[in-house]
């Protein structure tokens, strides 16, 4: 992917999870997509740091981060894959926050972006206490 494709993509993305974040299915074909532009191996921050506004890097560099974190404590840990989450309303505001999160960062809306960030974060923390809970019941 070129370093110039991935703001669009990254809008283009997003646009359709906010819109469609009561349609699960629809919902989590389009994080799958959020997550392979944010992990593509194509993208490699190092190479385009340079090339990306300090915005654009940041954006990406803070979702990319909080996606691999998600996946890596919730997803692998878990016998069961993220398919528990899916109808968890955290698990649905953390897809929506960080929609809305790299949406308003990308469009220059900063105090409402790190508003959403913070829900996205805290979704995230929420999930880890209900896996954490299911852990708990299960034993």
């Amino acid at each position: 992917m070129l370093i110039e494709e991935v703001t669009p993509k990254l809008l283009k993305i997003t646009d359709t999870l906010i819109e469609n974040i009561e349609d699960e299915a629809i919902s989590r074909e389009t994080l799958d997509e959020l997550v392979k532009t944010l992990l593509d191996d194509d993208v490699y921050l190092s190479e385009f740091a340079n090339k990306l506004s300090p915005k654009e890097l940041s954006v990406i560099y803070i979702s990319r981060n909080l996606i691999n974190e998600l996946w890596g404590n919730l997803a692998t840990d878990a016998s069961f894959g993220m398919e528990f989450f899916k109808d968890s309303q955290h698990f649905k505001n953390f897809k929506l926050n960080l929609s809305y999160y790299i949406k308003l960062s990308l469009e220059d809306q900063d105090n409402e972006a790190i508003t959403k960030l913070y829900d996205a974060i805290s979704s995230y923390f929420k999930l880890v206490v209900e896996l954490m809970q299911l852990g708990e019941k299960e034993i």
